[in-house]
């Protein structure tokens, strides 16, 4: 398997082959449709391929718009060709407000319509409950209570499968790695959010939005290292003397790649004023600082054990299990086992900022109307300013640890 240092690299490497395709057979290859994941070789390809030779057509996310390519077919010479002159394409969104979608075509809705409500009372179906609100709101700040729940299924099972497979295993440290995965990039509605109460089926699909299965990688304490630093790469680089406000968040980096690691004893230290690869000033275990030799099994996913993301050491080399329970089904079994959930049953949040002074204001966009939510957090912002959309600006502060 062809592997890439980054998304960039992926998109140059696709789109030098597309366009050789292009050069040798000029009619080969009319058109290129593809999801949002693609979007490093678009931004490649309208680079090396003329105007008029190829078409492109790139649908919004979750199906929130729709990408049409119309071409021009004559048949001539006892084949179709297409008029590139004639070709276009272009983007419609489903929705163009809230209020004002694509109508459903009422003779699919009658086809599916029992299937459809038989879904319903699935998704629904309770599984156990919780006594706190899990939400992915200020994950990227260290609200881990929608992730802990995750990590500690993950972890268990683990720890299970190497008492079963791996007896030799049993003394080494395992962590668990897990991502939030919805944090706002769709919108003021893209984000986990599952009340204390009953929890179901569909929370459960909530709090595990993708069909990963599990993995497990056995590392060292210099790639746990790495890892981190991979993840801390979320953020951007915080200028304390810098009076202007200053961007928290990374958006480049995408929130499911920005893993938060727990497991017994486990603490580390982001310091967001240092370049990237020094950010994690303090790597703990059990009080005691990791060594870079130190044999670590991770809990993780199949995309992340294999290399996606990018993260140093994880190319697939290193993997240790590979399950074939979907991650998100060992989550449901996990929380039927544990169907009366407290915080006591899961690991406490691992991570924190390094206090750090800063002239300007430091800032993150979130839901608005959470402000009371982050401080029953531990988690220290202001509100700054409303938006129409739904969202707040926030100042986040970075005081010392007690």
């Amino acid at each position: 398997m062809q592997r890439f240092p980054s998304d960039a690299a992926m998109g140059e490497y696709l789109a030098d082959r597309i366009a050789e395709v292009l050069r040798a057979k000029p009619d080969a290859l009319l058109s290129i449709a593809a999801g949002t994941t693609s979007f490093p070789v678009f931004d490649a390809l309208k680079r090396r391929v003329r105007a008029g030779e190829l078409s492109f057509a790139q649908g919004g996310f979750f199906g929130m718009d729709l990408g049409l390519i119309h071409l021009k077919l004559d048949y001539r010479d006892g084949r179709w060709v297409s008029d590139a002159a004639a070709a276009r394409s272009e983007v419609e969104p489903i929705c163009r407000d809230k209020a004002d979608c694509v109508a459903p075509d009422t003779r699919i809705a009658a086809l599916v319509d029992d299937l459809h409500a038989a879904t319903v009372d699935y998704v629904n179906t309770p599984v156990g409950h919780a006594d706190f609100r899990m939400s992915s709101y200020f994950a990227d700040l260290g609200n881990m209570t929608a992730l802990a729940v995750v990590n500690a299924a993950q972890r268990d099972y683990v720890k299970q499968w190497v008492a079963d497979n791996r007896p030799a295993l049993a003394g080494v440290p395992v962590l668990s790695a897990a991502a939030a995965f919805r944090t706002g990039f769709g919108g003021v509605d893209d984000y986990t959010n599952v009340p204390p109460g009953d929890i179901t089926i569909r929370n459960a699909a909530d709090l595990y939005y993708y069909p990963n299965t599990l993995s497990a990688v056995k590392i060292d304490g210099a790639t746990l290292k790495a890892w981190l630093e991979r993840s801390a790469e979320r953020f951007n680089r915080v200028n304390p003397d810098d009076t202007k406000p200053q961007a928290l968040i990374n958006t480049r980096m995408p929130g499911y790649n920005f893993d938060q690691i727990q497991g017994d004893g486990l603490a580390y230290v982001i310091d967001v004023s240092r370049p990237r690869g020094e950010r994690v000033t303090r790597l703990t275990l059990h009080g005691k600082p990791v060594a870079p030799g130190q044999t670590f099994i991770v809990a993780t996913n199949n995309y992340r054990a294999s290399g996606g993301g990018h993260f140093p050491g994880l190319d697939g080399t290193r993997t240790l299990l590979e399950s074939p329970d979907a991650t998100r089904e060992i989550l449901i079994q996990w929380l039927k086992d544990h169907s009366r959930l407290t915080r006591a049953d899961v690991p406490p949040r691992s991570w924190h900022f390094a206090p750090l002074h800063t002239r300007g204001e430091v800032t993150i966009q979130a839901p608005a109307g959470q402000l009371g939510l982050a401080r029953a957090l531990g988690l220290h912002l202001r509100v700054l300013e409303k938006h129409d959309d739904g969202t707040a600006t926030y100042v986040v502060g970075f005081p010392p640890q007690s």
